[in-house]
């Protein structure tokens, strides 16, 4: 008698580098099969489109459930219920793996026992509101998991990529996926258990085959090169048919050499006071140092700008952003490369590598700035966007930074 198979998502390592996902759904349907690299699944995952998806999750979030009030209603606890289980089921045609592990984990919760308690309405459906977020939140770490096991990494083999990763976050050495594979050993079939667990398997994976994952200098997008020479733009192409590698050299001309020491001078000058003004805001929340980033940085991109273009020598580009003269004579030399890569860290770069699940949607809010230091001091609105671009300090693609 043949074994009924149960509902689940398998994944076979096949020869050649390749990967089967086959996914059964609760019922027995086969919901998916299909081999493919798995590069081009992990950025698929990665680049794809969740407006309709977050709309959703920003609408449960806002549900009359988890408003302030004096009881809890059975008839909203079930309505945001019903609500969080269409939000797995926008997935069950595009995105099966993720209509499944959301659809797993809200039953999870489901089966809760209810004590007749209002407060486990209100609890069980916030577990019931983190289960629909499964997707989000997966994203979320994954992003951040391939910012820095692709973001800076070309110089590195992909043991140390690897390496490098669990360094950063050592959890990761819980999924327990060998680094060590063996073709000869035939093919080996896994039982995934959750989304986050599906694509660190395919990172594993990635990490054990000899084509590489490199991030696009002019879109930012990640790719596979389709030699093991250092790639620096991918094939996109654009609107009159260019591509990134048409485009991304004509802008890469504008940053000018890495090696040079005037334009390094300016990025130790805007980290070094992008630290100072964040250790003073922290120290005295609201307030600024007088005449501090926001003025100097103004001044000192035009200066930089002027410099790319040879409208001012090296040194007079010195003189402008550094009035007070600052030591940096012996700083201007190159460093070992393992310093450099530390002095290249941005704001930005070390949220990420604190915590696996740093988002940004969350974490940048608007707000409202009020500058002392101004003769005529005039409050200023900072959105959310431009927070971000400031704790990047100019570590984004060619494409944004020249918005071309």
């Amino acid at each position: 008698m043949e074994k009924k198979k149960t509902p689940g998502l398998t994944v076979t390592e096949e020869p050649g580098g390749m990967i089967r996902k086959r996914l059964l759904d609760f019922d027995g349907t086969l919901l998916l099969d299909e081999t493919l690299l798995p590069h081009d699944d992990l950025i698929r995952f990665t680049d794809r489109q969740l407006k309709k998806y977050l709309k959703h999750l920003d609408e449960i979030e806002k549900h009359s459930l988890f408003a302030e009030s004096l009881g809890v209603s059975e008839l909203d606890y079930r309505d945001a219920v019903a609500k969080c289980y269409a939000v797995a089921d926008i997935f069950r045609e595009s995105f099966p793996e993720a209509y499944f592990f959301t659809r797993y984990a809200l039953d999870r919760v489901s089966e809760n026992r209810d004590d007749g308690s209002a407060l486990f309405l209100l609890q069980n459906g916030m577990r019931m509101m983190y289960a629909a977020r499964t997707l989000y939140l997966t994203r979320v770490r994954m992003r951040n998991v391939m910012e820095v096991c692709f973001g800076n990494t070309d110089g590195m083999t992909q043991q140390e990529r690897w390496e490098h990763t669990i360094g950063i976050y050592p959890q990761l050495r819980n999924y327990g996926f060998s680094m060590d594979g063996n073709e000869e050993q035939g093919v080996s079939e896994h039982e995934v258990k959750s989304l986050m667990e599906l694509y660190i398997f395919e990172l594993c994976a990635v990490l054990r085959s000899s084509k590489r994952i490199a991030r696009c200098q002019y879109c930012w997008r990640y790719f596979v090169p389709k030699t093991n020479k250092k790639t620096d733009y991918c094939d996109c192409k654009w609107s009159g048919g260019s591509t990134c590698k048409k485009r991304g050299p004509n802008l890469k001309r504008k940053d000018g050499p890495t090696e040079d020491k005037y334009l390094l001078a300016f990025k130790r000058l805007r980290a070094r006071f992008y630290e100072r003004e964040y250790r003073y805001y922290a120290t005295a929340p609201g307030k600024t140092v007088p005449g501090g980033y926001e003025d100097w940085i103004e001044k000192a991109c035009e200066a930089r700008d002027e410099y790319l273009e040879g409208r001012i020598t090296g040194e007079e580009l010195l003189r402008r952003i550094n009035p007070e003269e600052e030591p940096l004579d012996a700083q201007l030399e190159p460093e070992p490369f393992s310093i450099q890569k530390r002095l290249s860290l941005t704001p930005w770069d070390k949220l990420v590598e604190r915590d696996i699940s740093f988002d940004p949607r969350r974490h940048y809010e608007t707000m409202q700035f009020l500058d002392l230091g101004e003769k005529n001091p005039q409050w200023k609105l900072i959105t959310a966007e431009e927070l971000e671009r400031d704790a990047k300090q100019g570590k984004v693609s060619l494409r944004e930074k020249y918005k071309k």
